[in-house]
């Protein structure tokens, strides 16, 4: 284990390193900042689950998956603090197309706060995923599960290319430039947060280890699940494959834990969009069983609030996004928290919990 931990959050370290021997394979980051100070950055383990071991390395980054998901709709919430995107105008002043089956009057504010019940791409071929046009094209035409603004879902598989079609509308430009030029690089952390993996990085690149967990068998075996997700290529080593890794996803970035508690506390701070715009960030758009999931969840504009199923410390106004495996990313305004975990060992969820556990007892 390396890197660096203030004496005060020890326990930290101790659950780290606990962490790190609990995981089947692979390694690890995390990283904490309490009140703007960076209190612990800490990595270890292995960058490859295959093979010879490599150690993981400071600079190390690794799929985050869902925890993406925040970093792109901040993205579109910056481009609606500068005036050119209107949270409460009809999605389809910017993306005319998407007005078919019913969608003339969800608004962009519906849409990034889950309430439009557009949880299934139908019409997209399976194993398109990771291509953005012809999920965006199936998506167009698809009908609302339900009356939008009744029902909240989390838009899983669906969030990312809604994400994407809007800032490309918007700005002409994919979302990952766009979150690299407009957040990361003002930030200093355009190299170790990335939305589509230049060629020269992929050495960085950790290596993921997806053994199959009881909770992805649970989403293995349920049809609304399995329709939501055909679009995805299961076969193969996908999350390993440059299809995954290159494929600028707005639900498959790469980050170290430092990005990721940096860029929340950068936001938690008002330094990436305004004070009005962070406060409708965080409003509460819904909390009530996920029509997709099933999941008793608190839905912000895009982002997750604090809950027993999606759990970030104990103030209810924390929020954040986890990742398929067990990374997150989060901030908590009461405590002056900002939090990063990413590993490349796909069953972390309960070692996730454990770090916040350690952090918040250090308080």
């Amino acid at each position: 284990m390396s890197g660096r931990c203030d004496p005060r959050f020890a326990a930290v370290r101790d659950a780290f390193e606990q962490a790190l021997a609990e995981q089947e394979s692979g390694g690890g980051a995390v990283s904490a900042i309490v009140d703007g100070r960076v209190v612990a950055d800490l990595w270890g383990g292995s960058r490859t689950t295959s093979g010879a071991p490599a150690p993981w390395r400071a600079d190390t980054i690794t799929c985050i998956h869902s925890a993406t998901k925040a970093v792109s709709v901040t993205c579109v919430l910056l481009l609606a603090d500068r005036g050119l995107l209107a949270l409460d105008r009809p999605v389809a002043d910017v993306w005319p197309e998407f007005a078919a089956a019913g969608k003339q009057a969800i608004t962009v504010r519906t849409l990034l706060g889950g309430l439009a019940g557009l949880v299934y791409p139908d019409a997209a071929p399976a194993g398109c995923w990771f291509e953005h046009e012809p999920m965006a094209q199936a998506i167009a035409q698809q009908a609302p599960e339900w009356p939008p603004g009744t029902q909240g879902a989390y838009h899983s598989s669906t969030f990312p290319c809604l994400l994407e079609e809007l800032v490309r509308r918007t700005t002409s430009r994919p979302l990952g430039e766009v979150v690299g030029t407009e957040i990361l690089r003002p930030l200093a952390l355009e190299l170790e947060l990335e939305i589509g993996v230049p060629d020269a990085d992929l050495p960085r690149v950790a290596e993921v280890h997806a053994p199959p967990t009881p909770a992805m068998q649970a989403l293995a075996g349920d049809p609304k699940y399995l329709r939501a997700w055909r679009q995805m290529p299961f076969e193969g080593d996908v999350l390993n494959s440059r299809t995954c890794i290159q494929s600028g996803s707005a639900g498959a970035g790469y980050a170290t834990a430092r990005a990721l508690a940096s860029f929340y506390g950068a936001l938690a701070d008002g330094r990436i969009v305004s004070d009005g715009m962070l406060a409708q960030l965080r409003e509460q758009q819904w909390a009530d069983v996920c029509g997709l999931t099933d999941r008793q969840l608190r839905m912000a504009l895009g982002l997750f609030l604090n809950s027993e199923e999606m759990p970030m410390g104990p103030n209810p106004e924390a929020f954040g996004h986890h990742g398929l495996g067990g990374s997150l990313g989060m901030a908590d305004p009461v405590a002056g928290v900002a939090f990063g975990y990413v590993t490349n060992s796909l069953d972390g969820e309960e070692r996730c919990g454990r770090l916040l556990d350690a952090l918040y007892a250090c308080l």
